[in-house]
């Protein structure tokens, strides 16, 4: 028998006024249907499957995946400034709601283990950054690990943490003020963060948070939160307060996957929001070279023997690992390598476009992989294809607009999120020798006659070219002698193309490794020409006559010994320095073999040095 009396609802407040369930339509469904439901919602997508010419929906399915690939990498790609040294609070929720299964195998367990995986990518990311690790139990806050840029102690504390049960109740305030205070005396060239994975609906908090807010903005904290369970109001006004206004600091997580990619977005470092937080600063490092002892020694970090580390640049400590703080003196301690790793941040790989059905044929394979590509369907089929879905390539290629290579969806996520790179234009980059191995028929008639000039130019009778060279070699109170402007090095060579280009005012600068390489060729013929003149037939006025150049090393040793002058050997005459007129005072010393006739053994060696 159906229940005809009309349900009980008692005093509720106005925010409670939107839970009230009632037999109607419910207004909300109407205005979410309207609107076209939340952005997370998949819009019936099993209605449009569309069946393959096999008679599966296979390519469809592929064509989902596909598109949801895509999706992560379509992000911004503006270079902005960034603080690649970060130093960031990562507080984990211990609490009883972590024990629900709504993921698997519980919140607790997949939460300890993207956390450990959050260490390894942000280690990876952000390897001159340092990170700390907290936990939220029975209205405490916890210290998991302290601040540091090791892994390994991140990764062992949080693995311990398996083996406790989630209990109590979070406090996000005092996790709160034991992050900002862990993050009180960092320096000011970093940024200072907090990450929080927060799966409860409450917090159990012993005063105001309102005011830790208020602290955390006032202190240049950002907080960034990660849900599990809803939206919570607290948690959307910490992350928009302490980020500038920016709501996407805060997600809650959909699924398993979701969650994870709210996590390792974090590992992309904040852009600098206000001019004075990015303002240029200079920042003393150290860059120190693995040694092995031949005896073990104390490391200044954990006063463990061992035979291998790295001394500190200043001080000589010794440290295990690096990146690393010198214990001793404070020296920031890491490799060039870490830089360069940092270095993608600041001009990210920009994002491929998708390739049409128009483009597709000029690529059959996958540039980097070498993969197959689908073949071009006739092109009546093109428009049916391109409509079917949206987020994905239909040729399945992307193209680099830099260098208009084609790469399959694998390539595109492997080159956009672990090698930040593009294949194709590392691979057609040129050479940085291949610009002075030209061959001599790329010069054109216009290069040859301008090089003629060059090398016609008088250059050693232009006092304005000796006081610029003068400069460029670091001597500018003395203009550059006549031998410097006559060098044929690199430096030399260019301060003239540049020189001419200007003083000539051509509409284009001389290109100086085409110069070089003309340079080296005329060289070359004309020593070749000189070395084969001697030998052709000449007119009997001498230059026929054989070189008078010393035919042995014994002739050499008689010219010598003789006292003739040796043919081919410049004589340097003595140079007698001027301005030394005045006479020594001190006697010469004598040798320990020298004595005067009048003096005795006892006084000569006396005298003697």
């Amino acid at each position: 028998m159906a229940d005809s009396d009309e349900e009980y609802v008692g005093d509720v407040t106005e925010d409670e006024d939107d839970l009230q369930v009632t037999r109607g339509d419910n207004p909300r469904a109407k205005k979410r249907k309207q609107r076209g439901g939340a952005e997370w919602e998949l819009s019936r997508t099993w209605e449009t499957l569309v069946e393959g010419a096999d008679g599966t929906i296979s390519s469809t399915v592929e064509g989902l995946l596909e598109a949801n690939k895509r999706k992560r990498l379509l992000k911004d790609t503006t270079p902005l400034q960034r603080g690649i040294i970060r130093h960031l609070i990562l507080i984990i929720d211990l609490s009883q709601s972590m024990s629900e299964k709504d993921v698997r195998p519980t919140r607790y367990l997949l939460t300890l283990r993207y956390a450990q995986e959050f260490v390894r990518e942000f280690f990876e990311q952000n390897p001159i950054s340092q990170l700390g690790v907290l936990g939220l139990r029975d209205g405490l806050a916890l210290r998991v690990s302290d601040m540091s840029g090791n892994p390994t102690e991140h990764l062992t504390a949080i693995q311990a943490l398996k083996t406790q049960d989630p209990k109590g109740l979070p406090s996000l305030q005092n996790g709160l003020e034991m992050a900002r205070g862990a993050l009180f005396h960092t320096p000011s060239h970093g940024t200072r963060e907090v990450l929080i994975i927060f799966g409860s609906l409450l917090s159990s908090d012993p005063g105001d948070i309102h005011q830790t807010i208020g602290t955390l903005i006032s202190d240049k904290v950002r907080v960034r939160v990660v849900g599990l369970a809803a939206q919570v109001a607290i948690c959307r006004e910490l992350c928009t307060k302490t980020n500038g206004g920016d709501e996407t600091a805060y997600g809650v997580a959909l699924n398993e996957q979701h969650f994870r990619e709210l996590m390792m977005d974090v590992t992309t470092p904040p852009a600098a929001y206000s001019e004075k937080e990015s303002a240029s600063s200079l920042l003393m490092m150290g860059f120190p070279s693995r040694t092995v002892e031949a005896t073990p020694s104390l490391c200044a970090c954990h006063s463990n023997p061992s035979r291998g580390g790295y001394l500190c640049s200043r001080c000589n400590s010794k440290v295990c690992n690096l990146p690393a703080e010198c214990p001793s003196c404070g020296l920031t301690l890491i490799l060039s390598t870490h830089l360069a790793r940092s270095y993608h941040h600041l001009f990210p790989l920009i994002n491929w476009v998708e390739v049409p059905w128009r483009r597709a044929s000029r690529s059959s394979a996958c540039f980097a992989c070498g993969i197959s590509f689908p073949p071009v369907p006739p092109e009546d089929q093109w428009q049916v294809a391109e409509s079917q879905t949206k987020g994905m390539s239909v040729s399945s290629r992307y193209e680099c607009t830099a260098c208009h290579s084609h790469f399959c969806i694998d390539c595109d996520l492997f080159a956009h999120e672990v090698v930040h790179n593009c294949p194709g234009c590392q691979s057609k980059s040129a050479d940085p020798t291949s610009s002075l191995r030209i061959s001599p028929t790329s010069y054109n008639m216009a290069d040859t006659q301008l090089f003629e000039r060059i090398q016609a130019y008088a250059f050693g009778a232009d006092p304005e070219f000796a006081n610029g060279l003068a400069f460029v070699l670091g001597h500018p109170e003395t203009p550059a002698s006549e031998a410097e402007m006559n060098r044929d090095d690199d430096l030399v060579l260019h301060a003239k193309c540049f020189f001419y280009a200007r003083k000539e005012q051509l509409s284009s600068p001389v290109d100086f490794a085409a110069f070089k390489s003309w340079l080296g060729k005329n060289t070359t013929e004309s020593v070749q020409t000189s070395t084969e003149s001697p030998n052709a037939p000449g007119d009997g006025n001498g230059s026929n006559a054989e070189p008078a150049y010393p035919s042995s090393f014994a002739h050499i040793v008689e010219l010598i010994t003789t006292g003739q002058p040796i043919p081919g050997i410049q004589e340097i005459p003595d140079t007698v320095l001027t301005g030394h007129d005045l006479a020594s005072e001190k006697p010469r010393r004598r040798k320990p073999w020298e004595k005067d006739e009048g003096d005795s053994p006892a006084e000569t060696a006396s005298a003697a040095p």
